[in-house]
């Protein structure tokens, strides 16, 4: 499916987004988002997700919504009951699972587990020829401010008792391993002012 194409993974912080240059997009065979942006208040130019990374939570979400705004996406669930889930509700989505990536990099984070956004980059790092990466802040001003990100995108219930089971750093550090490793991965504009900055105050210490 994402063999030699071109990929942009474009996060919802406001922060990161900000200045970003959005004409860019067309340069790109996918465009890929995560959980609810579809829900997101966005203007039209700034709205293009073929591919979209969805949580637990977000397929909750749908089932109770309705499922119409995901028909045409390109789907990707944690697991392949959540695909079945979805596929049951509506036979037109097009579903796809991570179950493996999944499984896999919850072992290597252990006792903590990823935040879905790294699974994405994991899963989609070697099954594309190039993925660039923007819009993600990799919370540096903190993970529960609604502020920080596109309206209408961060209104789940809480998941502070989830967000206890994740370690920002270990992702980071993951991140680290993936861009030293792979030619075709990289981070723009403010992410990678973002993750510089990490990476300087992690060598400090």
């Amino acid at each position: 499916m994402f063999s030699e194409k071109k990929i942009l993974l474009l996060g919802p912080s406001k922060q990161a987004l900000f200045g970003f240059d959005y004409s860019l997009m067309d340069k790109y065979d996918f465009v890929v988002r995560t959980n609810k942006f579809l829900e997101a208040s966005v203007e039209s130019d700034k709205s293009r997700c073929d591919v979209l990374f969805i949580n637990s939570n977000c397929v909750r979400f749908y089932c109770q919504k309705g499922v119409d705004s995901l028909l045409g996406k390109i789907i990707f669930v944690k697991l392949s009951s959540e695909k079945k889930v979805l596929q049951d509700y509506d036979g037109r989505l097009i579903v796809f699972d991570v179950e493996s990536e999944w499984h896999k990099l919850c072992k290597l984070f252990y006792p903590h587990i990823p935040y879905y956004g790294t699974v994405a980059l994991s899963f989609l790092k070697d099954r594309c020829k190039k993925l660039d990466i923007a819009g993600m802040d990799f919370y540096k001003e903190g993970f529960s401010d609604k502020e920080r990100y596109i309206e209408g995108y961060y209104d789940l219930p809480s998941t502070g008792k989830q967000e206890s089971q994740h370690s920002i750093n270990k992702d980071l550090m993951y991140t680290d391993k993936i861009l030293n490793l792979c030619n075709n991965v990289e981070l723009l504009y403010k992410t990678k002012q973002a993750f510089d900055e990490w990476k300087a105050k992690t060598h400090e210490e």
